[in-house]
Formats: C-alpha cells, sequence, structure tokens
C-alpha cells in the first residue's frame, strides 16, 4: 500500500489496473470500422474510402476519403454520401462536419459537412455554407482531386 501526499492511503495499483482496462475498453470502441460508402457520383478508376467509429454507444463519427481518378465522373447534382446508419433526428436542426478538398498541385478549399433534419445523407457546402459542392465548385474536379470529411452525429437507437 501507498500513501498519497496527504497520506490517505490509497490502493494505486488497483486504480492503475481500473485505469488500464477503461482505456482498453474505450480504444476497442474507437477502432475504425473500414466501410465502403456510397457516393452521387460515379466512382470509376478513383479511390473512395470510409471509416466508422462508435465512441459512445448513440454517437458515430463518420470520415470519408474521395480520389479522382481519369473516369470518375462527379454527374451534375451536389455532393452527397449516405449514412450508414438511420441518424436521430437533429434538434437544432442539423449536424455539421469539417471537409477538405485538395486540387492536386494547386489549392485547397475548406467546407462543410451537414446533415439536415429528416435527410440520410451527408452533404457537402462551401465554407459559408451559400453554395453546395458539385462538378465545378468549389473548383472543377479531376484526376488526383481529394475530398476528404469528418462528421459527428448521434445515431437512432429507438429514441426520437
Amino acid at each position: 500500500m501507498t500513501y498519497s501526499p496527504r497520506g490517505a492511503p490509497r490502493d494505486f495499483d488497483a486504480v492503475h489496473d481500473e485505469l488500464r482496462r477503461i482505456a482498453s475498453e474505450f480504444r476497442n470502441q474507437l477502432q475504425l470500422q473500414t466501410i465502403t460508402p456510397e457516393w452521387t457520383g460515379t466512382l470509376g478508376n478513383g479511390t473512395l474510402t470510409g471509416y466508422l467509429a462508435t465512441p459512445f454507444p448513440n454517437w458515430q463519427i463518420f470520415t470519408v476519403s474521395l480520389t479522382w481518378g481519369s473516369t470518375t465522373s462527379h454527374g451534375a447534382s451536389s455532393q452527397q454520401f449516405q449514412l450508414p446508419e438511420a441518424i436521430r433526428k437533429p434538434s437544432v436542426g442539423a449536424w455539421q462536419g469539417s471537409v477538405r478538398a485538395l486540387e492536386s498541385g494547386v489549392n485547397r478549399q475548406n467546407g462543410i459537412a451537414r446533415i439536415e433534419d429528416g435527410w440520410q445523407a451527408v452533404q457537402i457546402s462551401e465554407d459559408g455554407g451559400s453554395a453546395d459542392w458539385s462538378n465545378t465548385v468549389p473548383f472543377t474536379w479531376g484526376t488526383n482531386d481529394t475530398l476528404q470529411f469528418t462528421i459527428a452525429y448521434a445515431i437512432d437507437i429507438g429514441r426520437s
């Protein structure tokens, strides 16, 4: 048995073991699950990867990376990615996350990933939210351009 600076006896080994157990359990929950997200465009020879983490029973963190290939086609619609699970209705109208676009060798753009009330998809828009990203916004997408986003949201666990 050891003593704290104030002299109160403490079983630091037991406390240490419990903290290690909790940290291990939390780390196991945070392990990323690799998923293949659904996207509104045509992937062609591009790459699309997604990761899903559930750090708490009713929360998820969704991360996507999309790199255009020479045959990747965005289409004319806005950038949307289907959510892997049903979400809980947002209490304030939207969940928001961060987006980064890299125009290969040219510039970077920041944006907003958002899930509006009633949606089951992530929509990407400009940083100020004034325009949805499309085949020409924030730039004309081409080979080796990359879009990455991360968003956290509550999942539907049978409650509204």
